[in-house]
């Protein structure tokens, strides 16, 4: 039985146009999750592995927390729509970019870092344009639900995008794979573009004097406490999900590898372009599983 408040969501054009782009952004950045890294493996500079492709993950994250601080002056009196329209144009083109220089073979390590941090800019800025308009269009009432089915999305997406894109990766090059988390968020920009709701909130630049500052907010004695508890999770809890998956990937790679060649080593013919079954499966694995 579907609680009303869902099936009220549900009926609205609106709400079922702006989850449509979500769900399909969420997927092409959870199978993003493993093409941006296995492009860095193939892109990185010799001898400089593992230091690139912490890189060029950091360089698809970080600068959002540099955006949210440096536009804020800019940004914070645009619409919601237009924040996610121009989150979503930018991580398109950059990314679009990434998959046009790969094409060509003219992919640079630095080029490469350097789309994926341009991509990443306006993510803070158009993740709080999303959470406004799913704000808008669930009202009062239906608020919570149209949250909970958001986040539910991701989640899917987080366990199905890593699985299809370690597939997939057996037949496409990440570089091509990678024009799917493109188009995935031009989708989002035009569906964010089409939504509007019944509340003009949206569409109306933010009151900055009626705005509390966010760091006035963090200043709150429990919502820091609450915020400094959560960071000591998350600093404490990402390495214990890895450390199994970094110590079984090499290994198994390593011996996949070995095993094609009656010498004991890699045999020339084995492909070097393309993640072996093994490799695939680690790296689809979704986070949780390693262990």
């Amino acid at each position: 039985m579907i609680p009303r408040a869902y099936r009220v969501l549900l009926r609205d054009r609106g709400a079922r146009r702006l989850l449509s782009g979500l769900g399909v952004s969420a997927l092409g950045d959870g199978m993003s999750i493993v093409t941006i890294a296995w492009l860095a493996v193939r892109t990185a500079p010799a001898g400089r592995l593992g230091l690139f492709v912490g890189l060029a993950v950091a360089a698809y994250t970080l600068p959002g927390a540099v955006g949210a601080l440096a536009l804020g002056r800019y940004l914070r009196h645009r619409p919601a729509r237009t924040l996610v329209l121009a989150d979503s144009l930018l991580r398109a083109g950059f990314l679009g970019a990434v998959v046009v220089l790969s094409a060509r073979s003219a992919l640079s390590p630095a080029a490469y870092v350097a789309l994926l941090a341009g991509s990443s800019l306006l993510t803070s800025w158009g993740r709080a344009g999303q959470y406004t308009l799913l704000a808008e269009l669930g009202g009062e009432d239906g608020r919570l639900a149209a949250n909970s089915l958001a986040s539910a999305q991701v989640w899917l997406a987080t366990i199905l995008g890593p699985a299809m894109a370690g597939l997939l990766l057996a037949r496409i090059a990440p570089g091509w794979l990678l024009a799917f988390d493109a188009a995935s968020f031009a989708f989002l920009g035009g569906q964010a573009w089409r939504t509007h709701t019944a509340s003009r909130s949206t569409d109306e630049p933010v009151d900055a004097q009626a705005a509390e500052s966010g760091f006035r907010l963090l200043r709150r004695n429990d919502l820091l406490g609450l915020i400094v508890l959560t960071w000591f999770f998350f600093f404490l809890y990402g390495p214990v999900e890895d450390a199994p998956c970094r110590s079984t990937l090499p290994t198994t790679w390593t011996r996949t590898r070995e095993s094609s060649a009656p010498t004991g080593r890699a045999s020339a013919s084995a492909p070097s372009s393309r993640p072996s079954l093994w490799v695939r499966f680690a790296a689809a694995r979704p986070v949780g599983s390693c262990s």
